[in-house]
């Protein structure tokens, strides 16, 4: 495991046989290189205590080479087999025509077969596709579609590894198209074979009106993009992807130029920008001011380091956009060159500043700033993070030879200062300045140990004096005595000198500084350098005479290879010969560093490379180097010989290439004409010579030895090129992390970092998704993998290499026939794309999405999802024997339903239809036996709900779609799917294809991998959805699992083309067609396909595994009214715009998906990147009903974490459902009602229309803003009826842990519990101040202000709704303290253990300003200026729990904080029924009286129970029930 060799030496013969990928046939003719697969081990096949920690990728040193352990070739006449050691290897496999692959083995004694499959020339050529916006609603370095317009007229240039790329593949400039026949395919000159260019075009690229730009015929790779402003313009840039304005970009074959990672199609690479922008003429006594000074923040990892401000920011970047208003870009301004800014003339509001500065080194923060009438808000020193840190220096003659800069002694200028990665390629080069001084100033935060060096081409060496985290105080060190004191008496590291080394080994953290002053001294008399240079692996070799040979900055030193230095005689005719053998060396092999000492001076023994280590700086050497300082008088192995330093004199130096190398030649050896033969989209091939496979070495010339003359006072140089005819493999190391969350568990390596993913797939795939091979993360969520490289380097790019280019897959689920069985339920499945050069290592961050929520349990391990379990009191039905009945059938055997499930209890209690009791005939707490009779009329005939109440009164959350059929009143066709070909069809996709409309598709109890399309108005029939018992034994269901769409995409894609459907009132008829892909269940349909007469459904499924780019488990496209989903079990799906069920599209005006009915689906663990999490409902649902729906544990990183209502779908109904344990990045976690954001921001938008939200139980839901259990944003004056809901123990990091409303001016809240939430005020847009916990609501925007002037003038000018008969009991308001929990951090104010704090309760606001509510029969926790009738009492719950939060603050960044909720059992807790002696007990109202209208109190309670019971009405969402 760890390396090639596992101790037994016996070895086993592979044969390496190859074959073509699309058609199967052998590939008889190739050359093959066999290297030790050396990646570290995450043991995920293990047990978690088997493992042994120093394998895993995040701990093991990273190796630096593969060494190649055999190297061979096939031909028609001879298959290849080698001998190996048992080990871990990676063959790789050049053909000619084919495209460079491999695959890996492991030997164990044994002979093995491994075959490789080569995808055949030509490869499809790529795209880029860029986007140019405008930054400014709100200003944030991000596009927010679809708020902010696309910039026309900026010049998008493109670079490589090199330099900039002027000229497509085919030659020709950049922007260059193409003549094109009727059906798009390249025209070819019949000349020249070549496409012909469309006259006029190419030569610049330019975006066009919409902000885009096109990129075309480009070879795969990494590249690097920027969009350069029109002339005379002052457009400032703010996105930046790690700190430069130019953003990486990465395609492999065939990218068509579309991002992966959003949820909708985007370009590859979006750019933002902004303009300078300034207030208007100041207005005495309203207009205020905003100072303050931007610093870079050096540290910030607690507990075991506070904030530590740095340099200030040189001219930073301050805008502020109007969040209290429309979110729109108010101002931009720039800051002194100490980073003092005054924003003058500020009108009152709230304002979310962003700070970002011009070289963008700084990563793009924010602050919330309220300013009052003619308020001067003063900020002080603001700390952002910083993208980069430095080395910095001087090199210095060292004339007493000490290594250290001493009083006197100068700088030495023109000094070549650098890092190389441990490889040995270059990093970063500078020269010193006049003074001898020296900054590399964008240093990026690689996470790795990086090498630096001193250049030696003149002056001897002394050494160097290195100084980590130079100028950082350490306040309060663990062990003071092994550090040192600074001027100002404050504990500082200190500083080492390394004698005689021109390298060093670096680790450097951003912001942070590692000096390093190297010493030179002039040599003596009779004194040189001796002979010094590297030996390079060659991976571009266009030179035609090696002695010319120079390195690129991308090609790796090869490590452990032989130098021999021999003595060089001139003979008679003056030719210089070779003499005696007189040292040998071996160049140097990259050592990971040890004896690593962090800033409080604790000891790393194995230098572990993680933040809390801080800077670095050990002994240490990059691959490739060697150096001859000495001789072996009078010759090397001579028995008295004796080491002296090396005359001056010539030499002849010989590198001896290991097993598999050769070294470049006079001609043979140029690769410059190799390559993959790439086509363009039309799939009309340009054929270039294909290179041979190998080449003969030319006769009679000795490539390995060069002659090096060493003169006095000087270093001489000669550095050698090697390469192998199978270009050697890179490296992969990446870090699987979850986007949003932070590591709160101070036992891990990464705690208080983004989280890593532990023990998940990782899926390698090539450019045409074959999955290649799979490795996994380990438990600190690191990966590695070593990967065939590249052979092309015929492409006319700077560089000449169109490197390996792999789809990366965070959480791959495998294929069919290969599941990945350790894939990740809680985590979508990302796409990624990334370069392999030979010999590199490429560091990759994979970071995902959560489709999840996840609760902090005391004493675990991690975070873990909610399990949403049903208590294992209540019935659960899992699979039925039949789903449909003749009632009519003499046999009462056709009639007989068996319903297996668990917790139906031993007594018998009721099955129903509809309601209406049917026979039983067997009852177990597992099998229930029942009979329809025969006749039964107490339902008429049609689609039932049957449902299991077992005899405690409980009844299943679930039930099943049950049919009556008769003749000639419900008689739909039935046909049947089963896999093994017994039932009608083998497919569900089948099925409907063949299915008539107005059909029942009943599917067997099986698992079906694919992703159907419905499209016809039948009903979609499982028999349940299965299900585990407590005692561990499983029930199997129907299931759809869409996790292989990977698999099958071009399949899906052919299929969907095939139906004729309609779109959404904005989608043009030409791109009807371009809908979500990756959905478990796509639903379309024509216009009026579908009616209430016989209503589409889904009913009975377990549906889960998808990966969507729009819709997750179920997206239903548009026109598809009357459609019904009900009694699945909708799990573990993620999408862009809804993880469970998403019903239409965003911004697309209206879906036409009227009259939707969602009912008893247990809907959990799901997650939207955007938008919504559960269930999202988008314009034009009108008449929606969500209904008796278990929404648990699904996530959203915007909008919505359980369900989300965005847009203008009048008459929605939210009733009776449990929403648990949602969590949202942004607002709403539980349940969200908005309209659509206006385009533009300052227009109004069309609201939400009418929605009523009653009788849900909504608790433990967590907001990383506003609304933990209802945020309500911009329904605008359309009537939101809130009602009986139970709103508990739910948190916001901002407004409004239970209720936040926004832009809502006639929502009426009766007869709720809302009680035991929090609010943290940590969101990342918080002002940090301790806000409402129960209810907040806000002022109005400036549109929706001005519209209800017009249209109810005398409105107020915030949400203010009607409140009578709520309880609001014990809501807590807290703040971050960073003293809490041992300097971990924590929440004060809400009660946590030791806090000093007192409980802050806050029930009610309205944020920003001092307006109040007007409750009225009210029970408040504390006394509340506002309302009437209202009594502040403790309402004497039955059972009440302390909502416990955990917080951590994000290292270097303290602003961004993560929150989680923490629970015992993340299940239901607490039950908030009155007691019988509640002081809220009949002290409601049955009515209000408002100026226009009268509101009555809800005649049933949450239970259903009638109102009143007493002599008045209770507080609260339950009405008491009196005990006969």
């Amino acid at each position: 495991m760890n390396g090639p060799h596992d101790g037994n030496v016996d070895n086993g013969k592979l044969t390496v046989i190859a074959r073509d990928v699309i058609t199967g046939v052998p590939v008889l003719t190739f050359k093959y290189i066999v290297n030790e697969n050396n990646v570290g081990d995450p043991q995920v096949e293990l047990p978690e205590e088997e493992r042994d920690p120093s394998l895993f990728p995040s701990l093991r040193p990273g190796a630096s080479h593969s060494p190649v352990v055999a190297v061979g070739e096939a031909s028609d006449t001879s298959q290849p087999v080698v001998s190996l050691p048992n080990g871990r290897y990676l063959v790789s496999v050049l053909a000619p025509g084919y495209k460079l692959g491999g695959n890996w083995v492991t030997t164990t004694g044994t002979d093995k077969t491994v075959e490789i499959k080569l995808h055949p020339n030509p490869l499809p050529l790529s795209r880029i596709r860029v986007h140019v916006f405008h930054d400014n609603r709100p200003v944030n370095g991000e596009d927010d579609v679809p708020l902010e317009s696309g910039l026309e007229g900026f010049r998008v240039i493109i670079t490589d590894a090199v330099g900039e790329v002027t000229v497509d593949y085919f030659g020709n400039p950049l922007g260059t198209e193409y003549e094109r026949d009727a059906s798009g395919n390249l025209i070819l000159d019949p000349g020249t074979g070549k496409p012909v260019p469309v006259p006029g075009t190419g030569g610049k690229i330019l975006t066009d009106s919409n902000g885009d730009a096109l990129i075309d015929n480009l070879p795969p790779g990494k590249y690097g993009v920027q969009a350069i402003p029109p002339d005379g313009t002052d457009w400032i840039q703010t996105t930046t992807i790690e700190g430069t304005h130019t953003i990486d970009v990465w395609i492999e074959e065939g990218n068509d130029g579309y991002s992966p990672r959003e949820g909708f199609r985007m370009p590859l690479v979006w750019i933002g920008f902004v303009r300078p922008m300034e207030f208007g003429p100041p207005r005495p006594w309203e207009t205020g001011r905003i100072t303050g000074r931007v610093r870079t923040i050096i540290e910030f990892i607690p507990p075991f380091r506070p904030l530590t401000l740095g340099d200030p920011v040189d001219r930073p970047w301050i805008a502020l956009s109007d969040i209290g208003a429309n979110d729109q870009q108010v101002y931009t301004g720039r800051g002194d060159g100490n980073g003092n800014f005054t924003i003058e003339n500020v009108p009152p509001g709230l304002y979310q500043m962003a700070i970002w500065d011009e070289p963008l080194d700084h990563i793009i923060s924010f602050r919330t700033v309220q300013v009052g009438r003619g308020e001067t808000v003063a900020m002080g020193d603001i700390g952002i993070p910083r993208w980069f840190g430095y080395i910095k220096g001087t090199v210095f003659n060292d004339s007493n030879g000490n290594g250290v800069r001493d009083p006197g002694e100068s700088g030495v200028p023109s000094v070549e200062v650098g890092t190389r990665f441990k490889d040995g390629s270059i990093q970063y080069r500078t020269i010193t300045d006049m003074h001898g001084d020296y900054s590399l100033d964008e240093v990026f935060e690689l996470e790795r140990f990086a090498v630096a060096e001193v250049g030696f081409t003149r002056l001897g060496y002394t050494g160097a004096t290195a100084t980590p985290d130079y100028g950082i105080p350490v306040p309060d060190p663990v062990n003071p005595a092994v550090l040192c004191r600074d001027a100002r008496g404050n504990y500082v590291r200190c500083s080492q000198t390394y004698t005689d080394v021109l390298t060093l080994a670096e680790l450097t953290w951003a912001a942070k500084t590692n000096r390093i002053d190297w010493g030179k001294r002039v040599y003596k008399k009779g004194e040189n350098g001796g002979i010094s240079g590297m030996v390079y692996y060659a991976t571009m070799r266009n030179e035609t005479d090696p002695r010319y040979a120079i390195a690129e900055d991308y090609e790796p030193g090869i490590p452990n290879v032989t130098l021999n230095l021999y003595a060089a005689i001139t003979d008679s005719d003056g030719k210089v010969v070779q003499g005696n053998l007189i040292n040998t060396v071996t160049t140097e092999a990259w050592e990971h560093p040890t004896g690593c000492m962090d800033p409080d001076g604790n000891v790393d023994q194995n230098c572990t490379e993680v933040p809390n280590i801080s800077n670095q700086i050990r002994p240490g050497g990059f691959d490739g180097g060697y150096a001859f300082e000495t001789c072996w008088d009078p010759y090397y192995s001579h028995p008295d010989a004796v080491e002296i330093p090396l005359p001056s004199g010539t030499y002849i130096v010989e590198v001896v290439p290991p097993t598999g190398y050769k070294a470049i030649d006079r001609d043979g050896s140029v690769n410059t004409d190799q390559g993959d033969e790439f086509a363009g989209s039309a799939q009309t091939f340009l054929m270039r010579m294909a290179p041979p496979p190998y080449y003969p070495a030319p006769p009679g010339i000795d490539t390995t030895k060069k002659i090096v003359r060493v003169s006095e006072g000087l270093n001489a140089t000669a550095d050698f090129f090697l390469y192998t005819d199978v270009p050697i493999p890179g490296r992969i190391v990446g870090f699987l992390l979850d986007d949003v969350n932070l590591e709160t568990n101070p036992g891990f390596i990464y705690y208080g970092e983004k989280r890593g993913i532990p023990n998940t797939p990782v899926g390698i795939r090539d450019f045409a998704g074959r999955l290649i091979t799979t490795v996994h993360s380990d438990v600190n969520g690191i990966f590695e993998v070593l990967l065939p490289s590249t052979y092309t380097r015929n492409v006319p790019t700077p560089s000449g290499v169109a490197p390996g280019m792999y789809q990366v897959i965070g959480n791959d689920p495998g294929d069919p026939d290969n599941p990945n069985e350790h894939y990740n339920p809680n985590y979508q499945t990302l796409k990624m794309v990334f370069d392999v050069w030979p010999g590199k290592t490429t560091y990759a961050d994979v970071a995902l999405f959560p489709i999840t929520a996840f609760v902090g349990t005391p004493g675990a391990q991690f975070s873990q999802p909610p399990q949403c379990a049903v208590p294992a009191d209540t019935p659960q039905i899992f699979r039925v024997s039949r789903i449909q009945a003749n009632v009519m059938h003499q046999n009462d055997d056709n009639r007989t339903v068996t319903i297996l499930g668990t917790g139906f209890g031993d007594s018998p209690g009721k099955v129903t239809l509809n309601g209406k009791e049917i026979d039983i005939l067997e009852w177990t707490d597992r099998l229930i036996r029942v009979l329809v009779p025969r006749g039964f009329n107490a339902v008429p005939p049609g689609p039932t709900q049957l449902l299991v109440t077992n005899a405690a009164g409980k009844t299943s959350p679930t039930g099943i779609t049950f049919h009556l059929r008769r003749q000639g009143v419900y008689w739909p066709p039935v046909i049947t799917v089963k896999k093994d070909g017994t039932q009608d069809f083998t497919t569900i996709q089948d099925a409907i294809d063949s299915a008539p409309d107005g059909a029942i598709i009943v599917v067997s109890a099986e698992t079906y991998y694919e992703n159907p399309i419905l499209y016809k108005n039948v009903k979609l029939q499982g028999r349940g959805p299965g299900g585990i018992r407590p005692d561990g034994s499983a029930v199997a269901g129907t299931v759809i699992d869409g996790r292989f769409f990977l698999t099958y995409r071009d399949r899906w894609l052919d299929k969907l083309s095939g139906i004729e459907f309609d779109g959404p009132e904005l989608v043009p008829p030409d791109r009807v067609k371009e809908i979500s892909r990756g959905q478990v269940l796509t639903v379309v349909a024509r216009a009026g396909a579908f009616s209430g007469a016989f209503r589409p459904q889904v009913d009975g499924f377990r549906i889960t595994g998808a990966r969507g780019e729009e819709g997750g488990g179920i997206y239903v496209n548009a026109h598809c009214s009357y459609l019904v989903i009900s009694n699945n079990i909708i799990q573990s799906n993620g999408g862009g715009f809804g993880g469970a069920i998403t019903i239409g599209t965003a911004y697309v005006g209206d879906n036409y998906n009227d009259n939707i009915y969602i009912h008893h689906n247990r809907i959990l663990n799901n997650g939207g990147i955007s938008l919504a999490g559960g269930i999202g409902i988008f314009n034009g649902a009108d008449n929606y009903e969500i209904a008796y729906n278990d929404i648990c544990g699904n996530y959203s990183a915007e909008y919505g974490g359980g369900i989300s209502h965005y847009g203008y779908s009048p008459g929605g109904k939210i009733h009776h459902n449990r929403v648990l344990f949602n969590a949202s990045f942004d607002e709403g976690a539980g349940v969200f009602v908005g309209g659509e954001q206006p385009v533009p921001p300052e227009t109004l938008t069309a609201g939400s229309g009418e929605v009523d939200i009653y009788n849900n139980l909504i608790q433990g839901n967590l907001a990383n803003d506003d609304g933990g259990g209802i945020r309500l944003l911009q329904p605008l004056d359309y009537r939101i009826n809130i009602y009986n809901n139970v709103v508990v123990n739910n948190v916001s990091t901002d407004l409004g842990g239970g209720v936040a409303l926004d832009d809502a001016s006639n929502v009426v809240i009766v007869n709720n519990t809302i009680a035991k939430n929090i609010t943290t005020a940590t969101a990342e847009d918080s002002d940090g101040r301790p806000h409402g916990a129960g209810l907040v609501s806000e002022p109005h925007s400036a549109a929706f202000r001005a519209y209800l002037d017009v249209v109810h003038p005398g409105s107020p000018g915030y949400s203010d709704p009607v409140l009578f008969n709520n309880i609001f009991w014990d809501n807590r308001a807290g703040t971050f303290n960073q003293d809490l929990n041992n300097g971990r951090g924590g929440i004060g104010g809400i009660g946590a253990a030791g806090d000093p704090q007192p409980v802050n309760i806050m029930d009610l606001e309205v944020f920003g300003g001092p307006a109040l509510f007007n409750p009225q029969y009210c029970s408040l926790s504390r006394s509340y200026d506002g309302g009437s009738n209202n009594i502040y009492v403790d309402p004497e719950f039955v059972s009440e729990y302390d909502t416990e939060v955990t917080a951590v603050a994000f290292n270097m960044e303290p602003d961004f904080k993560s929150v989680r909720i923490v629970t015992v059992d993340p299940e239901l807790t607490g039950d908030y029924h009155l007691t019988g002696g509640s002081p809220v007990i009949d002290r409601g109202i049955d009515r209000v009286a408002g100026e226009t209208e009268t509101f009555n109190a809800p005649e049933k309670d949450f239970d259903g129970n009638t109102r009143p019971q007493g002599t008045g009405y209770d507080i609260g969402a339950y009405e008491h029930m009196l005990v006969p």
